[in-house]
């Protein structure tokens, strides 16, 4: 029945980019997962304009075949699946006047997608919750679709396939040994930015105010630094979770180091390494590692097994850095 539908949508504005810009990247689908949290891989018949696609969401992994239905450069894409996920959906392109200096030009990309919400889903959370939590990963995945769109700008390179570097080879996510406490989460990501010194990265990611600027979950996060005591909000799995925390080690530009004083027992540490640059144009570089352990809330015990929670959370690690 329709009942069990969700339909959610999401639009943002990019700046320095025309609708033809965007569309163009939009239509090649294997670019998709360079963007989206869940997506593992695209793949498309373009003869046919059937495609493949396979995702991994809440710790479940849902494939499903789609057909384009409408390809209407450079204003609309749309689809309809034909096996697996019931799901629908168009992608639209429209071109605005720019509002940042030096942007002359701008397009808004808007997306609306209804799909039927797979029963393992809806015997675990609420439709409203579901609609809820895929509304937020939608607009998460349109800005990280508005920053592929203007590197490729930046890069002259709109219609050549180009990985950001947080999903490169040049990064590694891996699970530390387990801590001796129970219910105890530990992971670890680096990622290596070309382009940038330890100095800059460490500079942007010590103002803790920053970090909702590229994590997932990430609500809010206010910091007194007379104190050096930190609040912080997220939401995850369609729940909320506060925790309060103290920064232990501020060593600039090297190392950032914090444990929670009350609400979720966590604890990690950021370092930043200079290296040689790789890349053309970048002859600087630096690797930042993160280090998180966490005690899984009880809430989230109950529901999901610790190991399907550990790796859920290294694939929202890797995307945010």
């Amino acid at each position: 029945s329709d009942t069990n539908w969700i339909s959610v949508g999401a639009s943002v504005l990019i700046d320095g980019a025309t609708a033809a810009d965007a569309f163009d990247i939009y239509a090649d689908l294997s670019n998709h997962p360079l963007w989206s949290l869940w997506l593992l891989r695209v793949t498309e018949d373009s003869e046919t304009r059937t495609s493949e696609w396979s995702i991994r969401a809440l710790t479940f992994t849902f494939s499903w075949t789609a057909e384009i239905t409408d390809r209407t450069q450079p204003s609309r894409i749309a689809w309809r699946s034909t096996s697996g996920i019931r799901n629908s959906g168009a992608a639209s392109f429209n071109d605005v006047p720019g509002e940042l200096p030096g942007a002359p030009r701008a397009c808004r990309a808007t997306l609306e997608v209804s799909f039927q919400a797979p029963g393992i889903i809806r015997r675990l959370f609420a439709n409203t919750k579901v609609n809820r939590f895929v509304e937020g990963v939608l607009e998460r995945d349109l800005v990280r679709f508005r920053d592929v769109v203007l590197e490729r700008i930046s890069n002259g390179s709109v219609n050549q396939l180009t990985v950001p570097i947080a999903t490169s080879s040049r990064s590694a996510l891996s699970s530390r040994s387990p801590p001796p406490r129970p219910n105890w989460i530990s992971v670890e990501a680096s990622v290596v930015i070309d382009g940038a010194t330890a100095a800059d990265a460490f500079e942007i990611y010590s103002d803790l105010s920053n970090h909702p600027l590229w994590s997932l979950w990430l609500l809010r996060v206010e910091e007194d630094e007379a104190t050096r005591i930190s609040k912080w909000s997220i939401r995850a799995l369609t729940y909320t979770f506060s925790w309060t925390a103290e920064t232990m080690e501020r060593s600039m530009p090297s190392r950032i180091a914090w444990r929670s004083t009350s609400g979720i027992p966590n604890s990690g540490n950021a370092t930043f390494t200079d290296l040689p640059g790789e890349l053309p144009g970048a002859p600087r570089a630096c690797r930042m590692t993160l280090q998180v352990s966490f005690q899984a809330p009880r809430l989230i015990r109950r529901v999901f097994a610790t190991g399907k929670v550990n790796r859920f959370v290294q694939g929202v690690l890797e995307r945010d850095l």
